[in-house]
């Protein structure tokens, strides 16, 4: 196992309500590459940074990984996200359509491979990040690879009551290389729109199967002179128009808001000049002491304009909104008050010299102020999840809860901080070290 982003799906859940003190519990979902590496104490499906041909050596096996990665699936490891749907079903989720898993929000125990109706082709990928359409149904987006008809295939499921699994194409978004489809790993909804990102990183095939001697980023390339395409979807239409913008990497979506006269879409998010972070992620160079420092990454706004046509002439334009003093030139996993986005963005950020995130960041992105708070030296912060105040109206009224792994003591804590000033709650010792973890959801009982 070669990077961060390989490791094995495990559940963590602190329940706050079922006693005096809250109860931490985890478990592994059941995927079929997590049972066969249990059982066999041996990797045996490839992964992100991990290609299944460098776990093997017969002609068939090498035969059979080159069948899955062109078919475009590679891997069942839910490793990435958890979604509640509408009715109450619970998901794991990672970034191969058989990568969907039911778990009891209870036990977490796995139940079942999320079964996915298998009359619509949107194809094996997709994103790990499902957005809530509004009616209580979740929008994603596919990808099909491995034909000539390469697209991003936008639609969206669990809005039909009874039947969570059945999905309902919205539109489909050839891609710009059909033979080379650029990876996806999210989008932005707004109430009229879907924003659909298609950055230059295509799949990189060779290190997908192993043969590529030294890939950089893992399983995706960097054309660093190609722009990215913007594709703005009217979801009442469902016609789409593309624009322009210069080449910049992300992983995560912050929020996204239309302008009041309808001119533009703003769309926050973190970015990259490039995927320098994969890089960074390798577990060679993760925590190393004296290490590459963390790459650059800024909370920035993309301004795109709505013009139309197929292709707007005015390209849209990327904004930074953060304090470099505050954020340490670090931003991501950024995540914000989803019932009433206007004004606070919270993520990680990090206090230079460090090769991992070591503080949390507050940016107010109407005022252009900044508030920090670092967590204990050599301790890494997961992504906060911001939980409002029951009946709140601020936007920042609430807390911001987070994992963070301690490394001297091989121990993990859940840090709560009031979200308006970022002052420390409460600290509670998890009884084991827990696992790196992704994201996260609070869900009221």
């Amino acid at each position: 196992m070669k990077h961060l982003f390989d490791g094995y799906a495990c559940l963590v859940k602190v329940n706050f309500g079922s006693t005096s003190s809250p109860l931490v519990s985890a478990r592994f979902v059941e995927t079929d590459a997590f049972v066969a590496a249990s059982t066999s104490n041996e990797m045996k499906y490839p992964e992100f940074g991990t290609p299944k041909s460098s776990l093997e050596s017969g002609f068939m096996q090498k035969a059979q990984a080159f069948l899955q990665v062109i078919a475009g699936d590679p891997t069942d490891n839910a490793c990435v996200n958890t979604v509640r749907l509408n009715d109450g079903t619970q998901l794991a989720m990672t970034e191969t359509e058989r990568g969907t898993f039911s778990v009891s929000p209870t036990t977490l125990q796995t139940k079942s491979r999320f079964p996915f109706t298998s009359d619509l082709n949107v194809g094996k990928l997709q994103t790990a990040h499902p957005v809530p359409d509004g009616t209580g149904g979740w929008i994603n987006v596919g990808t099909t690879v491995g034909s000539l008809s390469g697209s991003y295939n936008v639609y969206r499921f669990g809005h039909v009551p009874g039947s969570p699994e059945v999905r309902e194409l919205l539109t489909s978004v050839p891609a710009a290389s059909p033979l080379q489809p650029r990876w996806q790993h999210s989008f932005a909804v707004t109430p009229r729109h879907i924003v659909l990102i298609e950055q230059p990183t295509p799949y990189d095939l060779p290190a997908m199967l192993g043969i590529s001697s030294s890939p950089k980023y893992a399983c995706i390339q960097w054309l660093p002179n190609e722009s990215n395409l913007i594709h703005v979807i009217d979801r009442s239409t469902k016609t789409f128009t593309t624009t322009t913008a210069p080449p910049f990497f992300f992983f995560h979506v912050a929020g996204s808001q239309t302008a009041d006269d309808g001119s533009h879409i703003n769309v926050d998010l973190c970015t990259y000049a490039d995927p320098e972070i994969v890089a960074a992620l390798y577990l060679n160079r993760v925590g190393s002491k004296g290490g590459p420092e963390l790459p650059t990454s800024r909370l920035s706004r993309l301004r795109i304009p709505l013009g139309g046509g197929s292709g707007s002439a005015e390209e849209a334009t990327l904004i930074p909104l953060d304090d470099e003093d505050a954020s340490g030139g670090f931003s991501d996993f950024p995540t914000v008050n989803e019932a009433n986005y206007e004004r606070y963005v919270w993520s990680i950020g990090a206090k230079k010299p460090t090769t991992v995130a070591n503080r949390i960041v507050k940016t107010d992105i109407l005022h252009g102020e900044h508030l920090y708070f670092d967590v204990p030296q050599n301790a890494i912060p997961g992504e906060p999840v911001f939980i409002p105040r029951p009946q709140s109206t601020a936007e920042d009224d609430g807390v911001l809860m987070f994992a963070v792994n301690l490394e001297e003591s091989s121990s993990s804590e859940i840090f709560i901080l009031c979200a308006a000033t970022l002052s420390l709650q409460t600290r509670i010792a998890s009884p084991e070290n827990l696992p790196y973890g992704f994201h996260g959801h609070f869900y009221p009982s």
